[in-house]
């Protein structure tokens, strides 16, 4: 596979010296050596998991034929990446989305979107909070003491307000929200968390949800499938620290 590599610069830059590094460069030898049984348990062992160590579990599952895992892994990986890493989890999931019966162009459409996540959270949310209060307060007073405001000027003022008020509104979803991944195919989610309430519609492997709330080992889920409970080990969680660079 192409870019399969790519990790190491990557890793070799972000991983802090000592045992974790260590750790890396034990699995890099054994992952060359195409030991990924041994690498995958190597890249496991490292602690705190950055999105480029997900992103070599899943190149570890892949050649170990674990298909659904790898990509699993590939999408979580997709938290707190940066653009070349994106790039990389992209061209992976083309090849590895239509071995599991899945739409390959998915991969391309998540990238994108978890770019834009990435990107925000990069932003101090302060700084965006201060740009949206300081357009707001400066359309108010135009609007206020000048009697015949330039058009041009209301609109970029307006569109100024929108943009930096979502913004503001995306950082708390970001930073609010426990986001996960489906592991499985064909979940039931149910009116209640147990086995016995109502399905109320199916979420698919490598689906992402909100997690809005937990009850015992069930967790209530919302998706662009609709809202519901199911069982949390039919959940992966998307827990990745934000990639340099």
């Amino acid at each position: 596979m192409k870019k399969i590599f790519l990790i190491i610069a990557l890793l070799v830059q972000t991983l802090s010296a000592g045992p974790q590094e260590e750790t890396f460069l034990r699995a890099a030898y054994h992952y060359r050596m195409q030991d990924y049984e041994k690498a995958l348990e190597l890249y496991q062992a490292i602690q705190p998991k950055r999105s480029s160590v997900w992103y070599n579990m899943g190149n570890c599952a892949y050649h170990r034929g674990d298909y659904v895992q790898a990509c699993l892994w590939w999408e979580k990986s997709m938290g707190g990446a940066n653009r070349a890493l994106l790039t990389a989890i992209q061209h992976n999931l083309k090849h590895g989305l239509p071995l599991i019966g899945k739409d390959p162009d998915r991969g391309g459409l998540a990238s994108s979107k978890q770019y834009v996540y990435t990107v925000l959270t990069k932003i101090h949310v302060g700084i965006v909070q201060v740009i949206f209060l300081l357009l707001w307060w400066l359309l108010l007073i135009l609007i206020v003491l000048s009697k015949k405001l330039h058009r041009a000027a209301l609109i970029a003022l307006i569109v100024g307000v929108i943009i930096s008020g979502g913004m503001v509104l995306l950082h708390y979803r970001i930073h609010q929200t426990n986001r996960a991944i489906v592991r499985d195919d064909a979940v039931a989610m149910r009116t209640g968390p147990d086995e016995h309430y109502h399905s109320i519609g199916n979420l698919e492997c490598l689906d992402q949800v909100d997690i809005c709330q937990a009850a015992g080992d069930w967790f209530k889920v919302s998706s662009n499938k609709g809202a519901g409970w199911v069982p949390a080990q039919k959940l992966e969680l998307i827990e990745c620290i934000e990639q340099s660079g």
